[in-house]
């Protein structure tokens, strides 16, 4: 990559620090939005790199569709659920006979009255830790983006959420591939920079295994007095633009948070849909 003159990102701790959830099976999975900039740093371990832009950048695909999937369980065939990581054919016809003797599962949480649906098969299934209360992680996703609960299951939705959030401007969400999912914000470049980052963060995890650091997951480059912050979640990676050159702490955590939200909500993973308004996506309680 060619040297480019710019200012270098700031990148600064926000305070006052608050604490992280230690329940394993009841942990808050996101940080409510009002507490996104007091977040404390991330974890011992987590690498941030600041790189120059790239010039020339490959032309990306065209998107791969804008609505979320997954496995809906109150309409799965025996063969479909045992796709499922975490439901073996038993398993598989369990769910069946319970909803042919039940009738459809109400919400997801029902999932742990079959029998041998535990909370870890439960977690396996779904992605998310089985909550006495019911506690929905599509519900506190939406709280978090402060839109509809249903929007949820349609990514440019999330995409224009994500984008609205203070001191960001755009995103861009891209598959492992460089396919782009959706974007808000950016434009043409969407195409563009969904081709680049896979390649972006291979090549920086490269260079810095030189450093024994080749586990970065995140980068922030520094673009004409701007930021991008590019963060890859394992499948999915989300690319969101800052509206100045000022990284906080907290901002940091909150945009990797929604990275890892991203990835589950993008998974195959079995889904509940609503019974009475046959919700199709990953529109039900899931």
């Amino acid at each position: 990559m060619s040297p480019e003159a710019t200012t270098p990102p700031e990148v600064v701790s926000s305070e006052p620090e608050i604490a992280e959830d230690d329940q394993e099976l009841e942990e808050e999975v996101l940080v409510e939005a009002e507490l996104a900039p007091q977040i404390q740093e991330d974890e011992q371990g987590d690498s941030v790199v600041s790189v120059q832009s790239e010039q020339t950048i490959q032309e990306a695909h065209e998107p791969a569709g804008s609505s979320v999937g997954g496995l809906d369980l109150n309409s799965a065939t025996v063969e479909q659920l045992a796709s499922l990581d975490g439901i073996s054919a038993g398993i598989a016809r369990d769910i069946v006979q319970y909803r042919n003797e039940t009738g459809p599962f109400k919400n997801i949480f029902d999932l742990g009255q079959v029998p041998g649906v535990g909370r870890r098969r439960f977690r396996r299934i779904t992605g998310m830790a089985f909550s006495r209360a019911g506690t929905d992680r599509r519900d506190k996703l939406a709280r978090l983006l402060e839109i509809p609960v249903e929007s949820i299951s349609h990514l440019p939705s999330v995409a224009r959420a994500i984008a609205s959030r203070p001191g960001l401007q755009g995103c861009v969400i891209s598959d492992k591939d460089g396919f782009l999912l959706s974007e808000s914000g950016i434009g043409d470049d969407s195409r563009r920079m969904s081709a680049i980052v896979p390649r972006m963060i291979s090549q920086i995890r490269e260079n810095m295994s030189e450093l024994d650091h080749e586990d970065v997951d995140t980068a922030s480059i520094s673009m004409r007095g701007r930021l991008l912050t590019v963060i890859d979640s394992g499948d999915v990676y989300l690319s969101v633009m800052h509206e100045s050159n000022r990284l906080t702490s907290g901002m940091l955590k909150l945009v990797r948070r929604l990275a890892g939200e991203l990835e589950w909500l993008l998974s195959y993973r079995g889904y509940i849909s609503d019974p009475e308004a046959g919700s199709d996506g990953a529109g039900g309680n899931a």
